[in-house]
């Protein structure tokens, strides 16, 4: 009998490993496995070679949460508030070329998939654009999070929690989405982030030697100056790069290296080895006031730190939303370090979430992170079957680090080719034409300038802007007068886009002959092959 049970179990064992195996779906550089009721997306290898798989993979995500969130809820369904956010990419945000190199493989991925990319909205496919402009979105996440540590904790290790809050989601748009994503990079630290299908950034995540990362928005304000870095990309930066040598200094110094668009306290978190905190928030603030705040700066004698959606280290103010949740939280953990045990452990820190959850937002995601033992409890907001269940009533599940690194599958049979090599060389951006009424403009006048825009160098070029200006000669220069914007879409080789614009004639100015010169790549966001070229002109007579 010992025998033929021992043969029924091998035999249990080789069927379901057989099920998992078919189960799975895999790309070169990428797997999808299904742990529970949870989807993993497993990636590996170059930041291009990522970005490929994720894009092959998840293709049909990525323009379902393009079509309905992007544009159905943050543009309210008006293609042009979405292409406004857009040409904001463009004219105001700069990306780390390794992040752009991984947002450039994901649509080359997607569009080999031979999945159904089309945005009838947008009458389109989903590209590179769309990719960068999802990835904006965690500027208006709001959040709750919490570390204690040492002898404050039943097992004298470090505990995390945080609850990410979001809009109200009733459609299921955002929260069926959720899902962990695994970045083992050819180069760099494994990194686990709690993400959506198409972010190569982070808002929460966790590194293969336990240091965690969360955001909270900070509400101290937003930068609207050019060159702004978009706040996932530095958190996933930091999480890239961060090691148990530098915790204390290296997320402090990537945020003070970039002028973000938002204001964020972002929670660092280690294991507990005695000594220096092992959980502490650099106060990310508009421009360069950024400062690392510890326990003794808010709560001296004791072994807890707390952020809402407030600084109380830059700046001290808060709003009512954030404040209730903070002292709830601060209560809670004061009450349980006088009552019972005077020790707080996961569980309890659940109860701590929930008590602070779905209070003035809808919170998608609940995370309890124990990175003494490199695991963390995840529990995710559904809607099924038409019922939305928050993440109170949601079972938590654990995940181990062991266990999520690395999760290649060398038994895939079929795997598509590799993704071809991300073209290198540069573009060459040109106004080729420029057309507006010769004569006949009074001034206060709004008039139509036409232009077209081309890649005259033999790479492709990302999406840029050509700005328009009023001057007295053909040359531009620092005196001539900005009059407007058209935003040009990624361009390859030889490849044109032309388009309309509205500009006003400015009021002020005297009559005479003028000239509209149309500026390519007016931020000077691309490196080209001839930085001397960008720019032609077109006569008019202003009366």
């Amino acid at each position: 009998m010992k025998t033929n049970k021992g043969k029924m179990f091998l035999t249990a064992m080789a069927i379901l490993f057989s099920i998992f195996i078919n189960e799975g779906v895999n790309a070169q550089n990428g797997s999808i496995e299904t742990v529970g009721s949870q989807k993993i997306l497993n990636l590996w290898g170059t930041n291009y070679e990522m970005g490929y798989a994720h894009g092959y993979l998840m293709a049909s995500e990525i323009r379902d949460l393009v079509d309905n969130v992007m544009i159905g809820y943050f543009s309210d369904g008006y293609v042009s508030d979405y292409n406004q956010l857009l040409a904001d990419d463009v004219s105001m945000v700069t990306w780390r070329p390794e992040y752009l190199e991984e947002i450039n493989g994901m649509a080359a991925g997607m569009a080999a998939s031979g999945k159904n990319i089309y945005v009838s909205k947008l009458g389109r496919n989903v590209d590179a654009r769309d990719i960068r402009a999802f990835n904006l979105v965690a500027e208006y996440i709001a959040c709750s999070s919490l570390g204690v540590w040492g002898n404050g904790t039943a097992n004298g290790e470090t505990l995390l929690g945080r609850n990410m809050d979001f809009y109200v989601d009733p459609k299921g748009n955002l929260v069926n989405y959720q899902m962990l994503i695994t970045f083992e990079p050819a180069v760099g630290n494994k990194v686990v982030a709690f993400s959506l299908p198409g972010w190569i950034g982070v808002h929460s995540g966790m590194t293969g030697e336990g240091i965690s990362l969360m955001i909270n928005m900070g509400y101290a304000g937003t930068d609207n100056r050019s060159g702004l870095s978009p706040s996932m990309e530095v958190m996933r930066r930091i999480l890239d790069n961060v090691t148990p040598q530098n915790f204390l200094t290296t997320p402090l110094s990537i945020v003070s290296s970039v002028f973000e668009y938002s204001t964020f306290a972002i929670q660092m978190g280690s294991p507990y080895l005695g000594g220096s905190d092992p959980v502490y928030y650099v106060e990310d603030g508009v421009g360069s006031s950024n400062v690392n705040r510890f326990a003794a700066d808010t709560n001296p004698g004791y072994q807890y730190i707390i952020a809402t959606n407030h600084f109380l280290k830059l700046r001290g103010d808060r709003d009512s939303g954030s404040t209730q949740r903070y002292d709830r939280l601060k209560n809670g953990l004061l009450n349980l370090y006088s009552t019972g045990d005077f020790k707080v452990d996961s569980t309890e820190v659940r109860s701590l979430l929930n008590s602070v959850a779905d209070y003035d937002w809808s919170t998608h995601l609940q995370v309890i992170i124990r990175p003494n033992r490199m695991e963390f409890d995840l529990a995710f907001a559904k809607k099924v079957s038409g019922v939305f269940t928050g993440v109170r009533s949601v079972p938590v599940q654990t995940y181990k680090l062991t266990d999520l690194f690395p999760n290649h599958d060398p038994n895939n049979p079929n795997p598509p080719p590799p993704p071809p090599p991300p073209p290198t060389g540069n573009p060459d951006l040109t106004v080729s034409s420029i057309s507006a009424p010769a004569s006949g403009i009074r001034r206060c006048q709004v008039i139509t300038v036409s232009d077209t825009t081309r890649n005259s160098g033999a790479f492709p070029s990302e999406a840029s802007i050509t700005k328009f200006y009023l001057s007295k000669n053909s040359s531009l220069d620092t005196s001539d007068t900005y009059l407007g914007l058209r935003s040009v879409s990624a361009l390859g080789k030889g490849a044109l886009s032309s388009g309309s614009t509205q500009i006003t004639i400015p009021c002020g100015i005297p009559t005479g002959y003028y000239y509209i010169i149309g500026m390519a790549d007016a931020d000077k966001v691309i490196t080209e092959t001839n930085e001397g070229n960008n720019t032609r002109s077109r006569m008019l007579s202003i009366r």
